[in-house]
């Protein structure tokens, strides 16, 4: 077990997670008196505060301090296992695919709001009455002889209204409710996912299970291949284990490609 509470799959499962939403994971390391690893936690990633080295410590990094639950603990460096996605904009922290794809999120979310708006109004009203002369109108009368004539049984029909009045269609243009499969789209691109996975719209068996094996190899793979390559680096050595001697490798999830390295061993 990585920790009393919980399976190597657990935290695995954690890390990951943590990745794909923050950029970030926090793995903290607990040791024996002589310093073994016995246990694995990977922290809530939202509640790290990296603090920043210096020239005189010749560190990058100083400590981690973690908030939560209404406690403050200081990690020293040593103690994590920062593993990170890249990001452009910052040296500590990695840029996660929440944060790449929140306008689109947001493009989605305000689409769907506002289709939801305009139905709860019933769209749009179908026409415009303008009084045109200087005596008002008596709306009640006007709307109910267009609620009888442009209802669900009668629409289409024509409406005669006495008094200087001018009445104006309104169209509704189906853009009023957003470009719904842009977004989509987008969240689909960033996320490395294939569309068809989101949708389910591609029932070609040949076709899902190719975009599938391409999903495994570009986007999980290399996910697999980034935390291994962290715990080859920075937790084997905790063990006494030289560099070069042995390193972690996650299985692949691609039948195929664990067929051709038990193979080619």
């Amino acid at each position: 077990r990585a920790n009393p509470y919980q399976s190597y799959f657990q935290i695995f499962y954690a890390i990951f997670q943590s990745l794909e939403a923050f950029g970030d994971a926090y793995v903290y390391v607990v040791e024996d008196g002589s310093g073994t690893p016995v246990a694995l936690y990977c922290l809530m990633a939202k509640d790290v505060e990296i603090v920043a080295g210096s020239k005189a410590q010749n560190s990058l990094i100083e400590k981690y301090i973690y908030r939560h639950n209404g406690y403050e603990t200081a990690y020293d460096a040593s103690e994590i296992i920062h593993i990170k996605y890249p990001s452009l904009k910052d040296s500590f922290h990695g840029c996660g695919k929440i944060e790449k794809g929140w306008y689109s999120h947001l493009m989605a979310k305000y689409g769907h709001e506002h289709a939801i708006a305009l139905m709860a109004n019933k769209a749009v009203p179908a026409h415009l009455i303008i009084n045109k002369g200087t005596k008002p109108l008596d709306v009640e009368r006007i709307r109910a002889t267009f609620a009888s004539l442009f209802g669900r049984q009668g629409a289409g029909g024509a409406a005669a209204v006495d008094g200087d009045v001018d009445v104006k269609p309104i169209a509704t243009n189906p853009k009023d409710f957003g470009d719904l499969d842009f977004s989509i789209k987008e969240i689909a691109a960033i996320s490395g996912c294939p569309l068809s996975k989101l949708v389910g719209n591609d029932n070609v068996k040949a076709n899902s299970e190719a975009q599938n094996i391409s999903w495994l190899r570009y986007t999980i793979c290399p996910m697999l291949t980034l935390v291994a390559s962290a715990l080859t680096e920075q937790l084997l050595k905790r063990y006494g284990i030289a560099d070069g001697d042995a390193f972690l490798e996650l299985d692949s999830p691609i039948t195929e490609d664990r067929k051709a390295t038990v193979s080619e061993a």
